[in-house]
């Protein structure tokens, strides 16, 4: 609300937990509430075969929660990471393949995706074999996720968020200070 009565009227409010909170069902008690949200984000990741005890799963099994729990509120959806190691060759393009069409062809609430693309801990970047760079390209071009804004219409949740921001100089607007 801060940001608000201090002049701010271009503002999206993201709530974004982990997937495996969705699925183990201990996200959603803290969603703040519809009026405090305009996309619903989520981060997912494929751990096999990374951790030994985790089982390789696919991206609708990794978001389906999330994906429910966006659809539900009336909520555009972002996946704000996925991500995922190279188990066998050619596995990782299969899999990014399978995921851009799910996301273009089933899942219309997704608005936004965003791949995590990092050695750290475990190699997660796309270009760990020349294949699923190329898997990713495909899904990068794709016209599907190239629409000018707006590409989604929440429906009867819409934002609630006012209008656009003040001029530059607008006393609270990026002006660092955010004391009350």
């Amino acid at each position: 609300q801060r940001v608000y009565d201090a002049g701010a009227t271009n503002v999206v409010r993201v709530w974004c937990p982990n997937a495996r909170g969705f699925k183990h069902g201990e996200a959603q008690p803290y969603y703040p509430g519809d009026e405090w949200v305009d996309w619903i984000c989520t981060d997912g990741y494929n751990w096999s075969p990374g951790r030994k005890y985790e089982n390789w799963r696919n991206f609708v099994e990794i978001f389906d929660e999330s994906y429910q729990f966006a659809v539900s509120r009336y909520k555009p959806l972002m996946i704000g990471e996925w991500g995922l190691m190279e188990r066998n060759p050619g596995d990782k393009a299969a899999w990014i393949r399978e995921a851009h069409a799910v996301v273009r062809d089933k899942l219309p609430a997704i608005a936004a995706v965003l791949v995590f693309s990092v050695n750290h801990l475990f190699d997660w970047r796309v270009t760990t074999s020349p294949d699923s760079y190329a898997a990713y390209g495909e899904w990068a071009r794709d016209p599907y996720f190239n629409q000018p804004d707006p590409a989604f219409d929440p429906g009867p949740g819409e934002s609630t968020a006012p209008g656009p921001l003040g001029p530059p100089g607008t006393p609270g607007v990026g002006d660092g200070d955010y004391r009350d």
